[in-house]
C-alpha cells in the first residue's frame, strides 16, 4: 500500500526551472534604472518568499524605498516573458507521468502569483497537474498553511495521506505549519547543505529518486 495518495508540490525550484526568466525580469528593471544587474546565483538566493520579496532583495540597499514603483514594472515584464527560458527540470515529466498512472492526486502550492503559476503550468504540466494555488488577494502566502488546506479540501484528501515536496526552507516550514511530512529536493534553488541547515529530514537528489521513494 502506498504511503501517500496526495502530492503537494512547490513550483519554482521543484518542478520548474524558472531562474533564467526571473533573473532576466529582475535585470530588466535594474538596467532601466541604471542599477547594477544581479547574477543568476544572486537571484537564486533571493527566491522563496514571492516575487515582491525577490524584487526587494534585488534592489540596491540604498534604493529599497522605490519597491512600490518598480514592482509593477517587474510584474508586467515577467508575466509577458515567464515561459521564455523556463522549463521543467530534466526527469520531471516522466516522474509526473508515473505518478498520474499510479492514481496519485497532485497540486502545486506556490508563492508565485496565481496568474503566472497557472500560465506556466498550462505551458508545460497541464496533462498532469490541474490544481494550482498561487499568491492571490485574501490568501496567506507560504509558510502559512492556508493554501495547503485549500488544496487538501479541493482534492478531498487529508494530512495523513499527503506529503509536501519543495526545495527551500520556506517549504520545510510550510509542511511543518500544515502538519505534513516534507520531502526536500536539492536540484532547485537550495543545495543539499543549505537544506540540511534548514532542518530538512528527507532529501531527494533527482526526480527518479523521488519517484522511487513515493511509489515504493
Amino acid at each position: 500500500m502506498k504511503k501517500y495518495d496526495t502530492l503537494l508540490f512547490d513550483f519554482d525550484g521543484t518542478l520548474i526551472d524558472s531562474i533564467g526568466d526571473l533573473n532576466m525580469a529582475c535585470n530588466h528593471v535594474l538596467e532601466n534604472y541604471g542599477f547594477p544587474k544581479r547574477s543568476v546565483e544572486e537571484t537564486r538566493t533571493f527566491i522563496g518568499n514571492g516575487l515582491r520579496v525577490l524584487v526587494y532583495k534585488s534592489l540596491p540597499e540604498s534604493k529599497k524605498d522605490i519597491l512600490d514603483e518598480v514592482y509593477p514594472i517587474f510584474r508586467n515584464y515577467y508575466f509577458k516573458n515567464c515561459c521564455v527560458k523556463t522549463k521543467p527540470y530534466d526527469g520531471i515529466i516522466s516522474m509526473l507521468e508515473h505518478f498520474k498512472k499510479a492514481g496519485l492526486k497532485m497540486a502545486v502550492i506556490t508563492n508565485k502569483p496565481d496568474t503566472a503559476a497557472k500560465e506556466i503550468t498550462d505551458c508545460f504540466l497541464s496533462s498532469y497537474i490541474t490544481h494550482v494555488f498561487g499568491e492571490r488577494e485574501g490568501v496567506k502566502r507560504k509558510p502559512d498553511s492556508q493554501m495547503v488546506f485549500m488544496a487538501l479540501d479541493e482534492l478531498k484528501s487529508s494530512t495523513e495521506k499527503a506529503v509536501y515536496i519543495g526545495d527551500s526552507e520556506v517549504d520545510i516550514l510550510t509542511a511543518e505549519n500544515s502538519g505534513l511530512n516534507c520531502i526536500s529536493v536539492d536540484w532547485g534553488f537550495r543545495n543539499h547543505e543549505e537544506l540540511v541547515k534548514s532542518g530538512a529530514k528527507t532529501i531527494m537528489s533527482s526526480p527518479k529518486e523521488l519517484e522511487d521513494y513515493i511509489l515504493k
